[in-house]
């Protein structure tokens, strides 16, 4: 929301703050993360990175039920397209990873639009695993994405091997074929009656293939967290909560995601909107270029709690721009 310099808030500023007041009931209550859409009017379709089989893919199959349609999508901005033109309920949008750090062209995304929300979050823990239709000791071939990972998709970074001492040890010498991501790796694996795949679980089912090894990855430090994005703010209920299988709520944590834009032409703007923050247990801050001028930034501070009306209109004053993309009880504490 554009700040107003104090007058009353706007409508679109009203339905930032209503995001954290608001108890009314909504068609994508909590409960709808693990999909009560049992009629044809209330199919949920969730759009992810694809193609089938991929680590994305698994964490979509894991966060919503199998009544869910899944639409697999070739880029991160596909996913957020797919939400705003209502081709998908929901979208699967990587945001972070714990040895990589943060996706940018995720954040870049949330600052360029208005339109889409942050609905709840999921994490996938990635778990390499050794595919084919053989047994181990047969295996001549082994084909897989030069860096076996889930964030080959999101950032250039240099290739590694992420199996290399289970490789070394059990499949020395084998020749490594490069494929364009895990699961097209399973794919020729399946056409090859020698060859084998690093590739992610659900790819067994998928391409018919036995799981000759699993947790092959020399770290299990690497965990992908994804932001559910939707339409509408998620306005959830007490009741829709009690409705999930999951945990009391005293084992949930409430938390905020906001986005806001320090006017550079008021003194001191930077740090006293994260004065006006230190109210609260801060989770995370990340920091992109707002692109509007050299040395100017777009602020992404994640909370624990609510903020208040006064607590917006205090940073409305200090930001030309400043927006709540969610506020939800998340089930992943830190």
């Amino acid at each position: 929301m554009k700040s107003s310099e104090g007058n009353p808030l706007t409508t679109i500023q009203r339905q930032s703050f209503d995001i954290l007041k608001s108890r009314a009931s909504s068609s994508h209550t909590l409960d709808s993360l693990h999909f009560s859409s049992d009629t044809p009017q209330q199919k949920v379709s969730v759009a992810y990175l694809g193609p089938r089989g991929t680590y994305t893919h698994q964490a979509a199959i894991e966060c919503f039920q199998s009544s869910a349609q899944h639409l697999a999508v070739n880029t991160i901005a596909d996913i957020f397209d797919s939400v705003k033109h209502k081709d998908a309920t929901f979208g699967l949008a990587p945001v972070e990873n714990s040895t990589n750090g943060s996706v940018a062209i995720t954040l870049d995304l949330f600052r360029d639009q208005d339109e889409l929300y942050i609905w709840n979050e999921t994490y996938l823990r990635v778990s390499h695993c050794l595919l084919g239709t053989s047994d181990t000791g047969k295996v001549k071939r082994l084909y897989s994405h030069p860096q076996a990972s889930i964030w080959v998709y999101y950032t250039n970074g240099k290739a590694f091997g992420q199996c290399e001492l289970w490789l070394s040890k059990y499949l020395p010498g084998v020749n490594r074929i490069n494929t364009n991501s895990t699961s097209q790796a399973a794919q020729a694996a399946e056409l090859d009656p020698e060859g084998a795949s690093i590739s992610s679980m659900i790819c067994a089912d998928i391409y018919n293939l036995r799981v000759l090894a699993m947790r092959i990855q020399d770290s299990d430090d690497n965990t992908t967290r994804f932001f559910v994005i939707s339409k509408s703010p998620n306005y959830e209920t007490e009741e829709a909560i009690t409705l999930m299988n999951l945990p009391q709520q005293k084992n949930f944590l409430r938390k905020t995601i906001l986005r806001f834009t320090p006017n550079p032409m008021k003194q001191m703007a930077v740090s006293k909107c994260l004065l006006i923050l230190t109210q609260f247990r801060v989770l995370s801050v990340i920091i992109r270029p707002s692109l509007k001028k050299d040395w100017h930034y777009v602020y992404f501070a994640e909370l624990e709690g609510e903020l208040s009306e006064e607590n917006l209109r205090d940073m409305e004053l200090l930001c030309v721009d400043i927006r709540v993309l969610g506020s939800f009880w998340s089930r992943f504490t830190i």
